[in-house]
């Protein structure tokens, strides 16, 4: 921008608000544009929270004449999102979700720190582990990435530094499905639920046997260090063994009758060795040998 000015429009007692300002600016292009502070700051950056969620070998399925799990999903998105926007209204909350093919978004200021930014972490999380679980009930496996940053986030616009970092988490360093959380991610959640990254928080009670108040799903399971460094959340903690034994044996339907990539079935064995890791340590009988990958799998 070569100059910038602002202009007032005056009421006839002039006195005005700041959305009845306008700022003026001439582009490195040359082209001189008036913009009413009100759309400004509308795709202007806010630090936010942002949620990233991406369907693994999408376009593989896409291409498939057989596309009723995809049918499906896009049926189950319009659940979830028709009750994000419930809770948005009930709520009056600034939660922005956006949908293009299967990436999903959601995000909400990360500032300030207060028991209501808490109460609305929680719900958006509770909705991405409810989407996770149910996408991967019908055979799709999601990959997830967890930033904050910069970032415009309004209706179908979403744009900014944070959105760029979730892609490149979510691509380069997701790669199999899980949760990646970004480090500023966890210093939220600390501040926020006063979280111990790597222990297992006790979710039931020992004296009423209930969930414990101070204990949410989510958060009571860890975050793990992969061997790659990544960092991610260990969703299926507060999963029952039916949800786990149920999950594996979706996945390995996958590997039958399809002629998808040999990348997509190592994402795919990646993640029964993970439900695999979790019976164990939960002191099942570890389930039956992980299906090999397509010798001459493209």
């Amino acid at each position: 921008m070569k100059k910038t000015e602002l202009k007032k429009n005056y009421s006839k007692n002039n006195s005005i608000s700041i959305d009845q300002m306008s700022a003026s600016y001439t582009t490195e292009a040359g082209w001189h544009v008036t913009v009413p502070f009100a759309k400004l700051r509308s795709v202007t950056y806010k630090k936010r929270f942002l949620i990233f969620l991406d369907v693994l070998g999408w376009r593989e399925r896409v291409s498939h004449e057989d596309i009723k799990e995809i049918q499906t999903f896009l049926i189950l998105c319009e659940s979830f999102l028709e009750g994000h926007l419930k809770y948005r209204k009930e709520k009056n909350v600034d939660i922005q979700v956006s949908m293009i093919s299967d990436t999903l978004l959601f995000s909400i200021p990360s500032e300030p720190i207060s028991k209501e930014l808490k109460e609305h972490i929680w719900f958006i999380l509770d909705v991405v582990q409810g989407y996770i679980k149910a996408a991967a009930t019908i055979g799709l496996l999601i990959r997830v990435s967890m930033v904050v940053g910069e970032l415009s986030h309004k209706g179908y616009i979403c744009y900014g530094p944070a959105l760029i970092r979730a892609y490149d988490i979510e691509k380069n360093e997701a790669k199999v499905p899980r949760v990646i959380v970004d480090f500023e991610v966890t210093d939220l959640f600390i501040k926020l639920f006063g979280w111990k990254p790597n222990k297992r928080l006790k979710l039931m009670d020992k004296e009423t046997k209930k969930v414990s108040k101070n204990c949410h799903p989510f958060f009571g399971a860890p975050i793990i260090t992969d061997t790659d460094g990544a960092i991610f959340f260990n969703w299926l903690w507060d999963s029952s063994m039916p949800i786990l034994d149920g999950l594996a044996h979706t996945v390995k339907i996958l590997f039958s009758g399809k002629t998808f990539k040999r990348d997509y079935h190592e994402k795919n064995n990646w993640f029964l060795n993970y439900l695999n890791k979790e019976g164990e340590n939960r002191g099942s009988t570890p389930w039956e040998p992980i299906p090999p990958s397509i010798p001459n799998g493209k």
